[in-house]
């Protein structure tokens, strides 16, 4: 409770400013109004003379880590009034405010509502950060002054140890305070030398985006810094087959022609990230060779055109593109390519990553707009430029810096935060084969549809300024060596995620499933020691089919959540045991195995693969046959509904039953020991089923790994494969989770069974043919 003395003290206080108000009342309220939906900024910037005369003083030792500073305006009400009826896009800001438009406080009772908002309610102290009495007294007093504006200068959480967050700005004005606002400096201004943050470039192709990307570049390779975990693969002697070499003009534009390096060539090159969004007029051919060699189409797509412009202006002359060095109309070449991908992505020096392009056709170089990635919702500010003052101490405050006046004068620039930047959103990261080429590059050039970002595995991400944030999770496998010091769970976990996000990508040739993702799984067979032969030797890895030896039993249990409905792919793309095997995205339980991983019931006793081409081992495959020992039980599977019942039930007794609904369950008039609760999911619709929600199958429940603490036993769901009598082999359709673990058991702590635990009890393994 505030005493006494102080409520005497304000109110006196307040008696006279109430008094030297109304004999200094302003002028009456704008009437002006103003769209604040600007179009008309040229590059996205503004200026006016309001702007102009607002100049921002920096506290004496202010330094640019500090985290909240309050800063006074000098600013009259009368001067926002007559900006905002100008159309200023900044100090417009104060008249978004809930309450109404700015205005001087007319009455006893408004100054009284200011003095309980700042003193009692004391919201707006969480921005203004002010905790004594004196300072809430001096913010109460500038309220109802002539001059009640403020600037807020504060940084967000960087969420990480020893990295500084980024600084951005409000205007705050009584009790409320506007939306973040970016705050950066030019390296050129003084401003640079206090504040660190810079201004987006939204000029992608320009002097400077390229002299960010070779500093960056340069900064890496030098492992200095944020960089000495960035590493520098060892080439071996490797250079792909063909390379396009990038030529300059006279006139500074460029060439090129597609060549044939040598085996211990010591060439650098760079990649090319894109989306082909269709098939492409030029590429490689065996009928055009000899003409690409000698020189490219001075009407290449757009996108291979600005890759060349990078890799030139970077300072690399040669560039590696898909559809230019590898010959498309030669099926074993193309395969056989497939399998250099690891290789040709590692070591080259950099990836261009064209993730705004749609197609081979947009191009990425193009200028980005101010508000690309600005929610329509949020009141857009162009970039401002604001004067201010800073105390002419060093950045480290030891002290005045001679020969300097006692401010140092520098301009600071002003615009809409950036948004989160969602890089799924990209077009790039929404097609399978790119997802990959990310995976096994070292550095990237990512142009994005706000700007330039360069990202290696040492530093992570540096955009050319902005502040907007970005989680990137993993977009940059460990190298081999790297995969082989994990624990094996820690690998599967890895490979799992790998399958999670590719599936949820799209892809135009279904055939496509396995060979898009091989490049990947080559890396993954190297840690495993897998010679690559797709085979599943107790020696090595065992790739089969997207799916590896060394945990085949638990990764099996891959399913397709509820409410995705699948279709089989009309061509053949993999067994159904396998996620290759149908199309969309596909989940696992193994995430949900923390530091408890599930024990194996099942086993695998053989499983073989027959491949497309014999030069892809980790590519396409067209059959394939898994051999299983395990409990299994016969069951009636309402795949619609997705439950399962047990078969030869009579009217009169009550059938067992999966429920997945625990209120449900307990709901049932019969004997609930006759019931399991469980989760059941369906693979993909089959041609023949029906659509019927009551329609059922005859089918088989195996189990394949036991339960945990936090997860049931993880089953599939079989059904005859008509198309093999004679070798009374099986399809799989589905997938089911028990509820037989302990946590389902414990429901709510209340320590009651959930009817039956174990369902494959007294059940003998037996040998399964899964196709």
């Amino acid at each position: 409770m505030l005493s006494l003395k102080f409520w005497v003290v304000s109110l006196l206080l307040m008696l006279p400013t109430a008094v030297w108000y109304y004999a200094l009342r302003g002028p009456a309220q704008c009437r002006n109004t103003w769209d604040p939906s600007p179009t008309d900024y040229i590059n996205g910037k503004h200026t006016c003379r309001h702007c102009e005369r607002i100049l921002i003083r920096f506290p004496p030792h202010w330094q640019s880590q500090d985290y909240n500073v309050l800063l006074r305006l000098d600013l009259t009400v009368a001067d926002v009034h007559r900006a905002a009826a100008d159309g200023c896009p900044l100090l417009i800001l104060y008249f978004s405010r809930g309450e109404g438009r700015v205005r001087y406080l007319n009455t006893l009772q408004e100054i009284m509502n200011t003095f309980l908002a700042i003193f009692v309610d004391k919201q707006i102290h969480y921005y203004t950060s002010l905790t004594s009495r004196y300072d809430r007294l001096v913010y109460f007093l500038h309220a109802v002054s002539n001059r009640p504006f403020y600037l807020r200068l504060a940084r967000f959480e960087s969420g990480s140890e020893g990295v500084q967050g980024v600084l951005f700005a409000q205007l705050v004005y009584l009790n409320w305070c506007s939306n973040e606002i970016d705050v950066s400096a030019n390296e050129s201004s003084v401003a640079a030398r206090f504040i660190n943050e810079r201004p987006a470039n939204r000029d992608v192709a320009s002097d400077h985006s390229f002299w960010h990307a070779r500093r960056w570049l340069a900064d890496c390779l030098s492992r200095q810094g944020k960089h000495l975990n960035c590493g520098i693969a060892t080439t071996n002697d490797f250079v792909p087959t063909w390379l396009i070499e990038v030529q300059t003009r006279g006139d500074g534009s460029v060439r090129g022609r597609i060549c044939q390096p040598k085996p211990g060539d010591a060439v650098q090159w760079c990649c090319l990230s894109y989306c082909w969004g269709g098939d492409q007029r030029i590429k490689l051919l065996k009928a055009n060779i000899q003409n690409l060699s000698e020189r490219l189409p001075s009407d290449l797509p757009h996108t291979i055109r600005d890759a060349m412009i990078v890799c030139n202006r970077v300072g690399l002359q040669y560039l590696w593109v898909d559809a230019l060095c590898i010959i498309q109309d030669d099926p074993d070449q193309l395969s056989l390519e497939i399998t250099r991908l690891p290789q040709i992505y590692q070591y080259a020096l950099f990836t261009i990553c064209a993730s705004s392009a749609a197609t081979h056709l947009d191009g990425f170089l193009g200028r980005r707009r101010h508000d690309i990635a600005i929610p329509k919702h949020v009141f857009l500010i162009p970039s401002i430029s604001i004067r201010c003052e800073f105390p002419t101490h060093d950045v480290y405050g030891s002290g005045t810096v001679i020969g300097e006046s006692p401010s140092t004068a520098g301009i600071l620039t002003l615009s809409t935060r950036e948004p989160y930047y969602q890089f799924t959103n990209e077009p790039i990261n929404k097609r399978a084969w790119t997802f990959q080429e990310r995976l096994l590059s070292r550095r990237v050039l990512d142009y994005c549809s706000d700007k330039l970002r360069c990202i290696c595995g040492g530093a992570g991400n540096a955009p050319d300024g902005g502040s907007a944030l970005v989680n990137y999770q993993w977009t940059m496998l460990p190298d081999a060596a790297a995969l082989a010091t994990l624990p094996n769970i820690e690998r599967d976990r890895l490979w799992h995620l790998v399958v999670v996000k590719y599936t949820d990508r799209s892809m135009t040739f279904a055939s496509d499933r396995l060979l898009a993702i091989a490049a990947v799984a080559a890396e993954f067979a190297r840690a495993f020691g897998d010679s690559g032969s797709n085979s599943t030797s107790s020696s090595g890895g065992g790739y089969a089919a997207g799916l590896w030896r060394s945990a085949m039993v638990q990764q099996l249990a891959w399913f397709v959540g509820h409410g995705f409905r699948r279709e089989r792919p009309a061509t053949y793309t993999g067994p159904s045991w396998s996620w290759a095997g149908i199309q969309g995205s596909v989940a696992s339980w193994l995430s949900l195995q923390e530091d408890e991983p599930a024990v194996a019931v099942a086993e695998v006793l053989d499983c073989s693969v027959d491949l497309v081409h014999k030069y892809a081992p980790f590519g396409a495959v067209k059959g394939a046959r898994l051999v299983l020992r395990g409990p299994m039980r016969e069951i009636s599977w309402l795949y619609n509904r997705n439950e399962v019942v047990m078969p030869g039930r009579r009217p009169e007794e009550p059938m067992m039953r999966f429920i997945d609904d625990r209120m449900r369950l307990e709901a049932i008039e019969e004997d609930a020991e006759t019931h399991f609760f469980g989760f059941s999911y369906m693979d993909a619709l089959e041609s023949n089923w029906s659509s019927d929600i009551d329609a059922e199958i005859k089918a088989w429940c195996l189990q394949l790994v036991g339960p945990t603490s936090r997860s049931g036993s993880r089953c599939i769901i079989l059904a005859r494969d008509v198309h093999r009598p004679e070798e009374a082999a099986y399809k799989r359709v589905g997938c089911v989770m028990l509820g037989d673990s302990s946590k389902y058991s414990n429901y709510s702590g209340g320590g009651y069974p959930l009817g039956k635990t174990n369902f494959f009890k007294d059940t003998k393994p037996q040998m399964i043919i899964i196709v």
